[in-house]
């Protein structure tokens, strides 16, 4: 057995991983298991790859651009001409995610060589580096929850980390400038490597020029006022005050972290269950390392610090630190072994008794395999194949230019076109009509009362499209000069 037959069978699986996470993300998408943040991404995709430089976001209505400042979505669009909808978006992020796995593996396969292990005894410790790449599961949960460019700005971190160690700093720059392209909160990564890079000996400058970079894009947009989708409103208890969009913000969020730190130590020490739990994903111990102690603690600090716990457990939110942490964990564990390799072979069973602990932990993140792969936050139960089938023809019965109003759970698939929105759930929602042919998409289960809004617009003469596979569509001319409609649960 040779090094070379070892990586190539680890990196062959962690390929298989990443064919999963491709045919899981095809899965979602073919069942209409894309909701609101999918939805998003979709409409500027589209509208983008067709010309349309500037979309509005219908669905938060607003400027896609000054959503996160995510300019690296103006040339991945010249995708949308080859994939249908927004799929291409879904098959980027499942190969961000496959490509952060390849990475690692190929990282702690170099690391676990130069430490002068045997190839029989690097293949074990890089199985159980694989084991807890290929069963991670914040990668497979961040598959379900839609689109979000955390999985490639991870993989840009991840890269530019693995640059910064080595000391290629015009490809390590490379990559920060690419992961800075994916807007703001890409911005806090980058700050974080830089924090890798002060604790590193020999890259402390290089660390101080990769915190100013990042920390400069990140008061860059909020100048500007890119930064809308960032909700720093739900960071207000920690500055005292109700903050807003924009650069203001961000500076008043600063002074409440600095003059008030207990309430932010107060918080995560109230949520530590929580990301201790989602710290497992990627071993613990990788926080004793420059690596773990940059990144991942801004994002893990960043998520437990939102008024709302939800974010916590989003694997997307999580998802940029898994791999570093992994990584870490590895070195870690090869420091205590050099620590220990001079006091007998009992010093070497508690290094590989830590690594199968560190392997065990990490995979009881979630008792129930369907609560992170077949389901997603918006879509609790997975849509039957038959659902899917009414809903797909919803859509292909939906003119190119109407405006579609559907409900959230399922609106991100009729997001590819100029004017959309999600509605039936929750409180009755205002809308705006802004396109000549309006159509509704709600689900509609056997034996349940029709939609108020739908029985309404059908009074008024709305065409009925579909009324099949417990999908209900109809089409509806607005009158002249009606501007909106309210749509009720």
């Amino acid at each position: 057995m040779r090094w070379q037959h070892v990586r190539r069978a680890a990196l062959a699986l962690v390929g298989l991983q990443t064919v999963g996470l491709v045919g899981v993300s095809t899965l979602f998408y073919n069942r209409f298991m894309e909701s609101v943040d999918f939805g998003i991404f979709a409409q500027a995709f589209v509208l983008i790859g067709r010309g349309n430089l500037n979309p509005e976001n219908t669905l938060k209505h607003g400027s896609f651009l000054t959503s996160h400042f995510e300019l690296i979505m103006w040339p991945l669009s010249l995708l949308s001409w080859v994939t249908p909808g927004g799929l291409g978006l879904l098959w980027i992020q499942a190969l961000a995610l496959g490509g952060c796995g390849l990475v690692v593996v190929a990282w702690s396969a170099r690391l676990l060589e130069a430490r002068g292990l045997t190839p029989r005894w690097g293949a074990v410790a890089l199985g159980g580096v694989v084991i807890m790449v290929v069963a991670n599961q914040v990668f497979w949960r961040t598959v379900a929850e839609d689109f979000h460019f955390q999985a490639l700005a991870g993989l840009l971190i991840l890269l530019a980390a693995r640059d910064l160690i080595d000391g290629r700093q015009r490809r390590m720059w490379l990559m920060v400038s690419l992961c800075l392209l994916c807007g703001d909160v890409a911005a806090l990564l980058v700050v974080g490597l830089g924090i890798t890079g002060l604790l590193t000996q020999g890259r402390r400058r290089t660390g101080v020029l990769v915190v100013v970079a990042g920390a400069a894009w990140l008061g860059l947009v909020g100048l500007i006022g890119a930064n809308h989708a960032s909700h720093l409103r739900d960071y207000s208890s920690l500055a005292g005050t109700t903050l807003h969009p924009g650069l203001s913000g961000l500076v008043h969020l600063a002074l409440g972290l600095v003059t008030h730190p207990g309430r932010a130590i107060s918080l995560l020490a109230h949520r530590s269950d929580l990301l201790l739990a989602n710290l497992r994903a990627g071993g613990i111990i990788g926080l004793v390392t420059p690596l773990g102690l940059g990144a991942p603690v801004i994002v893990l600090a960043s998520a437990g610090l939102e008024s709302h716990v939800d974010y916590v457990r989003a694997g997307f939110q999580l998802v940029p630190a898994i791999p570093l942490l992994l990584v870490g964990s590895v070195m870690a564990l090869l420091w205590g072994s050099r620590r220990l390799s001079g006091r007998g072979p009992l010093a070497a069973r508690l290094a590989a008794a830590a690594g199968l602990v560190l392997v065990v932990s990490s995979l009881g993140l979630s008792a129930s395999p369907s609560s992170w792969l077949l389901t997603s936050s918006a879509n609790p139960t997975m849509i039957s194949p038959v659902v899917a089938r009414g809903l797909d023809a919803a859509l292909a019965a939906t003119p190119a230019d109407a405006q579609v109003i559907a409900q959230a759970q399922v609106v991100g698939r009729f997001s590819a076109r100029r004017h959309v929105e999600w509605a039936f759930f929750g409180a009755p929602r205002r809308l705006p009509l802004q396109a000549r042919q309006v159509v509704l998409v709600l689900l509609h289960a056997s034996g349940t009362p029709e939609n108020p809004t739908v029985t309404r617009l059908r009074h008024q003469g709305a065409k009925l499209l579909i009324n099949a596979d417990g999908v209900e569509a109809i089409e509806w001319h607005p009158p002249t000069g009606r501007q909106t409609l309210l749509v009720a649960p």
